[in-house]
């Protein structure tokens, strides 16, 4: 079953950012440039790795899970 929800709390949005950057940058190997028009960057808190953007502060995060995944 697929559940739909609304990330509502920091430590959601930050397992939503380190999600990103483990898919995208880690496993995908994705490099971009530091000057990109949305602006994504690395950022690094508490030794976790996220993938943010220059209106992350603004975003409305929400998460598509089926089961653990």
């Amino acid at each position: 079953m697929i559940v739909t929800k609304i990330l509502d709390s920091q430590d959601l949005i930050d397992d939503a950012r380190a999600l990103l950057y483990n898919e995208y940058i880690k496993i995908g190997l994705w490099q971009f440039s530091d000057d990109n028009p949305s602006k994504l960057k690395v950022v690094t808190k508490n030794k976790r790795n996220f993938l943010v953007d220059r209106i992350d502060q603004h975003a409305i995060w929400f998460g598509a899970f089926d089961g653990d995944k």
